[in-house]
């Protein structure tokens, strides 16, 4: 279980990290056109 636990911050952490990135780059090119 503490492996499963591990896992799943070193995931969200990662996909947050992804997912901010990605979110500025949208609403620099998608967001203002």
């Amino acid at each position: 279980m503490i492996f499963q636990l591990i896992v799943d911050v070193l995931l969200v952490r990662a996909t947050l990290g992804f997912g901010l990135r990605n979110g500025i780059d949208w609403q620099r090119g998608c967001g203002k056109s």
